[in-house]
């Protein structure tokens, strides 16, 4: 049986719902697992209520564009690989706990999306394997409904990965985002070498009669 965890997910699934939790909390809040299960069932339970199904030319652009974010999201992970390695032997950045924690947490979250697409894609290959003629109507309406909710939680877990990816970029570069101060921007007009402009000009008739 130790063998067979070698084959086993559950440490990338376990690790990844772990970071969604809030700091300090121990349970996800009900607000994230609503958006993470109940959005995508509402939205596939709302195409199967409306008889939406998934035809063939739609499942081979859904596969492609899956197959390719697989291979997008694990070159993701090998690069926040790299970056990790990189921060431990940084004097700078190797004191920035939040930093390396959100980097390691990045990583994981590409490779839950990149097996959840990997799911999604093998599912739509194999329905496109099925012929038409022995794929009954209930059956049909089912593999979309699951197909389209895995979809919309694939979605949704892919937009913590790009918020994430900011805040590791943000950490990195978190100077390129701070406004200068007037005094400190080299694009600024210089003010004094203009005159400095009066509330109200003096009128050519006053001036004549103070004198």
């Amino acid at each position: 049986m130790q063998d067979l965890k070698r084959f086993s997910i559950k440490p990338i699934i376990v690790n990844h719902f772990r970071s969604l939790r809030a700091d300090g909390q121990k349970r996800i809040s009900a607000g994230t697992l609503a958006t993470l299960f109940v959005l995508p069932l509402a939205v596939a339970g709302l195409g199967l209520s409306f008889h939406f199904k998934l035809d063939r030319g739609g499942a081979t652009a859904l596969l492609t564009a899956t197959g390719l974010l697989v291979g997008a999201l694990v070159t993701a992970f090998i690069f926040l690989a790299n970056l990790r390695i990189k921060i431990s032997e940084s004097n700078e950045f190797s004191i920035r706990r939040r930093m390396s924690v959100l980097t390691s947490q990045t990583a994981v979250a590409c490779l839950y999306c990149a097996g959840l697409a990997l799911s999604i894609a093998v599912s739509l290959a194999v329905a496109l394997a099925v012929p038409r003629a022995a794929r009954p109507e209930w059956a049909h309406l089912a593999a979309t409904f699951v197909i389209v909710a895995g979809l919309v939680h694939l979605a949704v877990n892919f937009l913590t990965v790009l918020r994430r990816l900011f805040g590791v970029y943000y950490d990195v570069f978190r100077a390129d985002f701070v406004r200068l101060a007037p005094a400190e921007d080299p694009d600024a007009p210089n003010l004094s070498s203009h005159p400095v402009a009066t509330d109200q000009a003096e009128s050519p008739t006053r001036r004549v009669q103070m004198k």
